[in-house]
């Protein structure tokens, strides 16, 4: 994975900078000044970065587009939605369109398609937040 790359690439340096210091101090005592900087550097860059993961999880969720297709069926007409984790299909009848889930759970009601297409979306984004095990708040986007 890319990120991995990355990861490694930022531990090469860090080793780097480490035995660099180990070279230009040669006291103990200095060495224990530099270890105990490096490991307070060391835990600030572990929060960035996990800040950062996070960050650009959210952007992948919030990015989020459905591919809507129309679906056989005879009495409604319907237009369906799969994704990994779930089929969205969306009935439109006498002006109503009802949101299912896996063609069972009514996830609600809607007066206009493009309402009942984003609840879906939004739907999506819910799950993928909860299967993630993220808490998105912190990183709402403006």
């Amino acid at each position: 994975m890319i990120a991995d790359r990355y990861v490694l690439a930022l531990e090469h340096m860090r080793e780097a900078i480490r035995q660099h210091l180990d070279k230009m101090f040669n006291d103990n005592k200095e060495r224990k000044i530099v270890n105990e900087v490096l490991s307070a550097v060391r835990a600030a860059e572990d929060i960035v970065f996990e800040d950062m993961h996070k960050s650009v999880k959210c952007d992948i969720i919030y990015d989020i587009e459905l591919g809507w297709r129309q679906v056989n069926n005879t009495d409604t007409f319907a237009l369906a939605c799969r994704t990994p984790l779930v089929t969205y299909v969306i009935l439109i009848k006498d002006n109503v369109c009802v949101l299912k889930r896996d063609y069972k759970e009514i996830i609600g009601k809607y007066y206009d398609l493009s309402e009942a297409q984003e609840a879906a979306r939004k739907h999506l984004q819910e799950a993928i937040k909860e299967t993630l095990g993220i808490k998105l708040q912190d990183y709402e986007r403006d």
